[in-house]
């Protein structure tokens, strides 16, 4: 990784000197691809459900229920991020307009949607 951020720091040089440089894609500079996604889903899918159940467990005491079985359970989209794009919760893509591709730095996320039954 050190080697690729020297090579852009030399390629913007290049730039500034006036020498045209690009890979033909049209979009130029570096690019950051996030490829350990099947690694991590596991362990996100697990706390997404254990922070879905501290939900409902909150929501049923409000009500004086209980949680019961999950009823249906929905894994949701997993979107990378720029970590520095500041995306809130329902944002989409890349957070913002910041291109998930140019940062080094990713943020992963899922949002998964659990339903319980509530037993009073």
């Amino acid at each position: 990784m050190d080697k690729i951020a020297k090579a852009g720091q030399k390629t913007a040089e290049l730039v500034q000197a006036g020498i045209v440089v690009g890979g033909g894609n049209g979009q130029g500079g570096i690019r950051y691809q996030f490829t350990g996604l099947n690694a991590l889903k596991p362990d996100m899918i697990t706390e997404a459900t254990r922070n879905a159940r501290a939900s409902a467990d909150r929501f049923a005491a409000d009500s004086g229920s209980q949680v019961g079985s999950i009823r249906s359970a929905n894994q949701g989209v997993f979107s990378i991020s720029a970590a520095e794009s500041g995306a809130a919760a329902g944002d989409e893509g890349d957070g913002g307009g910041t291109n998930a591709d140019a940062s080094i730095m990713k943020k992963v996320r899922v949002v998964a949607t659990v339903d319980y039954y509530l037993v009073r």
